[in-house]
């Protein structure tokens, strides 16, 4: 199996799609070609923006799966910050947001229907743990696997990386 190219996260999403505040809010450009698709929808109340959220998380996940006939996966940081400080984190007006930053990138895969593996890749400078996040066409989970595979051949186990996590020391 040859790779054929490999893609950063941020090349497939459209630029004006905040994926962070998606629930709250659906780009302009998005919502008029689904009243144009759909014309019968609902046009207000929450069925109607559940429908128009569904429409196009289904367009975002086709259009994403159009890039896998140039590539073979989609590679980006598995979380975009260093995981918190539990004090940080420890009421719920603290854990949200960071909750939400922490997973950006995880989602995506999620919501559109990739499949992904997560190679541990180093350590940050508060040192924890750094991952490498994959992301393969629907339905591509072995040809992942392999890739993966052949990834972690190249850079090293995580034990070799990184050592014994310090809780089996």
């Amino acid at each position: 199996m040859q790779v054929q190219g490999i893609l950063p996260l941020s090349s497939v999403l459209p630029a004006s799609l905040d994926m962070q505040d998606r629930w709250r809010r659906i780009p302009k450009e998005h919502l008029q070609q689904c009243e144009s698709e759909c014309p019968r929808y609902p046009k207000s109340g929450s069925e109607g923006r559940c429908l128009l959220k569904t429409i196009v998380l289904k367009k975002l996940a086709s259009d994403v799966q159009s890039h896998f006939e140039t590539v073979d996966l989609i590679a980006c940081p598995t979380l975009p910050i260093s995981p918190p400080a539990l004090a940080e984190v420890s009421a719920v007006e603290g854990y949200a947001p960071r909750n939400v930053a922490s997973l950006r990138n995880t989602v995506v895969g999620n919501v559109l229907g990739l499949c992904g593996i997560t190679l541990p890749v180093g350590l940050d400078a508060s040192g924890m743990p750094v991952g490498l996040q994959l992301l393969g066409k629907h339905g591509s989970d072995a040809k992942l696997l392999s890739m993966a595979c052949r990834i972690e051949k190249i850079l090293g186990t995580s034990r070799q990386r990184l050592g014994i996590a310090p809780c089996f020391k």
